[in-house]
């Protein structure tokens, strides 16, 4: 698991850059 913990964030990256953006637009 500690390999694949890097692709994980890597993957989930875009993921938690669109949703900051989302709320930070809603603010």
């Amino acid at each position: 698991m500690g390999e694949n913990l890097p692709a994980t964030i890597a993957s989930m990256l875009p993921l938690l850059s669109m949703t900051v953006a989302v709320v930070v637009l809603s603010m």
